[in-house]
């Protein structure tokens, strides 16, 4: 696409800024790294130089953002994103708070507790068979390993299931404990 060449005079009125303010914008750009766009150099004082309205407007808008990416102060930049992640985190925050209201979310401490509790119990479970596992033992005719080891799963088995069935029953009841705590809190 070939665009119309204009002149100083008309930029001017376009952009609705002096000649002079275009021959500023011209000198104070023309050694650094985004020069002024000049679309055709004039060799004569008379004709002037001419210019391509997009690329002005363009070059006007790149300006205008890096003289405001030079005036940020780093600060401001380390404020906003902590402030940011101040937001987040209270977001964060409230969202667990609704979770533990609606029980969806337990404290670990209650996690730990239900099953320290429980696992007690198997532990005492598994050691309470000892002596029954030996009255047993005593009552055979004729012990043998595999008699033994039969009689021995059953108390394990036993222990298993009763630490199974926790959640069912046990574990709903300090579940509801935990609840009643967490609603007082």
């Amino acid at each position: 696409m070939e665009y119309k060449s204009i002149s100083q005079a008309e930029l001017a009125k376009i952009l609705e800024v002096t000649a002079r303010t275009i021959r500023n914008w011209i000198l104070e750009n023309q050694d650094g790294d985004y020069p002024f766009p000049i679309a055709v150099k004039s060799v004569s004082k008379t004709t002037g130089d001419k210019y391509n309205l997009s690329h002005v407007v363009s070059w006007l808008m790149a300006d205008a953002a890096r003289k405001a990416v030079a005036k940020l102060d780093a600060s401001d930049v380390n404020k906003d994103a902590a402030s940011l992640r101040k937001t987040l985190a209270e977001a964060e925050l409230k969202e667990m708070e609704l979770a533990r209201r609606k029980g969806e979310l337990l404290e670990v401490q209650d996690i730990e507790r239900t099953w320290t509790g429980a696992l007690a119990r198997f532990r005492s479970t598994l050691l309470g068979c000892r002596g029954s596992l030996a009255e047993d033992v005593l009552r055979l005719e004729h012990p043998t390993f595999p008699l033994v080891a039969e009689i021995y799963d059953g108390y394990v088995y036993q222990a298993l299931t009763e630490l199974s069935e926790l959640k069912d029953s046990e574990a709903q009841s300090e579940v509801e404990d935990i609840e009643i705590e967490i609603e007082k809190k």
